[in-house]
């Protein structure tokens, strides 16, 4: 469920009608959410400047909050969808394992920046529920931009030893997904190098291609590269699928084939998808609900005073409570014993992972063994004395640590549980592990990128993490809204899938997008992240950090 009845007694107006050309995918996506969310979507007249757009949510009783969304102009035109790609670096990511220099080909900044403007809307009302005097903040796209390739600026911009790639010149057959012999286009995953060895041992490749194979394949979340040894795709193209799945079962190594857009069309869960929207909301009454529990000062952030206990890994879940944290609220990290092991990722800044950094920047660390008994009554204890819950855990994990919501609502019945999942409704569907590669292929997201690009396969850019992240911050800030109203035990969830669904709804519906047509050869190449000088022209320090500010009130 996505509709809440306080969300269906929200108005959402703008001056979409006499807005620019270049906001056209932007204003799709914020009408999209809107019906699926219950909130009325409503047309005004204002005039404003052609790169500015102007938005309010407002309750029946009047209590309203606007955001001003602007876009950069470049040479007298407005900045649209591809040539924000192009602007704040993304299509130069998505580019490095690619033999040409080409945008994403879906609305990806567009998408995601109606999700986040969706949220500031949410915190907007909610810090004003909580004594925030702030009215308005201002939202450039480009900042949607930014944040998804912020791990990736962060290893290209460190003091020493920084990363440096190439866009547009690389081997795109070394790279995943692979083709059998029999023309199937497929993804492999595997979190278990001692798995991925058996698997390829299984298949007779050379040990030392095996060992270098490995580290250039986990490169892929973190660098948007995989220049595996060109033997083993190889080596894949000499077996049938059908044999290389008994392979993979066997040795305990996932795989699934790239499915097409029309095949994610026929199965069951799109519909409710494209009709409710990525976001699961259930709630619980209890007797002793708290209408307002928290507090802010006037001038504050929309979430500050609001704790936050994050039990996350890898980039989806890390990135939502890093963008709640950028809102105000107080986040608590719990990390294995002796720390996170991607802390020591180079390049490192300040001895830590600049990417680590990047995503858990503004949080307060506490190492607990999640496993023990001693572990989990810790982390009910935390959560007993906070506000909000998230975890990214695989499906099942939540229970069988007996951390689940009906575990902690015991501690705190008016605690807010998020869950950032790989698969959402379709968990207990789907028997692949709910990654980002995984979900671009089973999705149909990968057959439109390829499909654009001409190139076959997806992405190598974390596409479905990044803006799974920002969904999972998106549906925790919605329930903080329904909690400030007055709701008590509420349980939120997302997914990646859910993303790629939003991500590929245009061309679910009929309307793919050709961002190929706003591509300007000149802004590619100075917005290439191969070094900190590159970025540079379009992206000074000062603009940088003012544009990465995810909340900037006016």
């Amino acid at each position: 469920m996505s509709k809440s009845a306080y969300f269906q007694s929200l108005n959402l107006t703008g001056n979409f009608s006499q807005a620019s050309d270049a906001f056209s995918p932007f204003i799709q996506a914020l009408y999209s959410q809107a019906v699926k969310l219950g909130i009325r979507f409503e047309d005004r007249n204002n005039e404003t400047a052609p790169n500015e757009l102007h938005l309010a949510l407002s309750e029946q009783d009047g209590i309203a909050f606007t955001v001003m969304v602007t876009t950069p102009i470049v040479d007298g035109e407005v900045c649209g969808e591809g040539a924000l790609q192009v602007l704040t670096g993304l299509a130069s990511v998505h580019s490095r394992s690619l033999d040409r220099q080409v945008t994403l080909g879906v609305d990806y900044i567009s998408i995601a920046g109606a999700s986040l403007v969706v949220q500031q809307l949410f915190a907007g009302l909610t810090g004003k529920h909580r004594g925030m005097t702030c009215d308005q903040t201002v939202f450039d796209l480009r900042q949607a931009g930014l944040l998804a390739v912020g791990q990736y600026m962060a290893g290209a911009t460190t003091a020493s030893d920084p990363e440096c790639f190439s866009s547009g010149q690389s081997d795109p057959s070394v790279r995943p997904p692979f083709t059998s012999k029999d023309g199937v286009l497929f993804e492999l995953e595997s979190l278990s190098p001692q798995r991925w060895q058996a698997f390829w041992l299984s298949l007779g490749a050379a040990p030392k291609d095996v060992s270098q194979g490995w580290h250039a394949f986990m490169q892929r979340y973190a660098k948007a590269i995989a220049p595996l040894p060109p033997a083993m795709p190889s080596l894949l193209a000499e077996h049938d699928f059908s044999d290389l799945e008994k392979v993979a079962i066997k040795e305990g190594v996932a795989i699934t084939a790239v499915r097409s857009l029309q095949a994610r069309r026929e199965d069951d869960d799109v519909e409710a998808l494209l009709s409710q929207g990525p976001w699961h909301f259930m709630f619980q009454q209890s007797d002793s609900v708290c209408p307002l529990p928290f507090s802010t000062e006037p001038g504050g952030l929309p979430l500050s005073g609001i704790s936050i206990v994050e039990s996350c890994r890898r980039i989806q879940g890390p990135l939502a409570g890093y963008i709640l944290a950028a809102l105000g609220a107080s986040v608590t990290r719990i990390e294995p014993l002796g720390g996170d092991p991607l802390r020591g990722m180079p390049p490192l800044a300040d001895d830590c992972s600049a990417r680590f950094s990047a995503l858990n920047g503004n949080k307060q660390v506490i190492e607990v063994d999640i496993k023990s008994e001693a572990g989990r009554a810790q982390v009910t204890a935390l959560s007993g004395d906070a506000d909000m819950f998230i975890h990214n855990w695989a499906p099942g994990k939540a229970a069988e640590l007996r951390l689940d919501m009906t575990e902690l609502s015991k501690a705190n019945p008016d605690l807010v549980y998020v869950y950032a999942g790989g698969w959402g409704q379709m968990d207990s569907t789907i028997q692949i592990p709910g990654t980002d590669f995984m979900a671009q292929a089973y999705s149909g997201l990968a057959d439109v990128i390829s499909r654009h690009s001409g190139i076959p396969g997806g992405t190598l850019f974390t596409a479905t993490d990044v803006f799974g992240g920002i969904l999972a911050a998106q549906a925790a800030v919605m329930a903080l809204y329904c909690r400030v109203k007055g709701q008590s035990g509420i349980y939120a969830e997302s997914s990646l899938l859910g993303a790629a669904t939003l991500l590929t709804e245009p061309a679910l519906q009929g309307d793919a997008c050709d961002c190929s047509s706003l591509m300007h050869s000149d802004y590619i190449e100075l917005a290439s992240l191969s070094s900190a000088n590159e970025t540079e022209p379009f992206l000074t320090t000062r603009a940088f950090t003012q544009l990465s500010s995810l909340w900037r009130p006016q």
